[in-house]
């Protein structure tokens, strides 16, 4: 007979990582399939991110939610980079922040271009 192990306890089905900016929590599609794809579409981390990129990450980065919230902030292009940015360092694990617990916020309290 088969060994079957049981991993349920250990996967996080409906937890969704976030970012909070001015109060708004905004969700980060982190499935396995999309994180796959922004990973290939940044290659090794040299290619140049041109606005097309950019746009393309974050159609794939937000919820429909998401994507509606932060065309209400009317965030400049800097701040936009730095949403971005900060949204694929949430997923990919490459956030510069102190680790934060699984299903935690951050916070995102000042996106100035200074």
């Amino acid at each position: 007979m088969a060994r079957i192990i049981d991993i349920t306890d250990k996967l996080t089905f409906d937890v969704k990582p976030a970012i909070m900016i001015a109060g708004k929590k905004i969700e980060i599609n982190d499935d396995a399939v999309t994180v796959l794809k922004l990973m290939g579409k940044m290659g090794d981390g040299e290619k140049d991110v041109t606005p097309g990129l950019l746009a393309e990450l974050s159609d794939m980065l937000f919820t429909q939610e998401g994507k509606d919230i932060i065309a209400r902030m009317n965030l400049n292009f800097h701040d936009y980079s730095i949403l971005v940015e900060t949204a694929m360092n949430l997923i990919t694990g490459g956030a510069d922040e102190d680790p934060k617990p699984e299903g935690s916020t951050i916070t995102i309290s000042s996106m100035t271009g200074t």
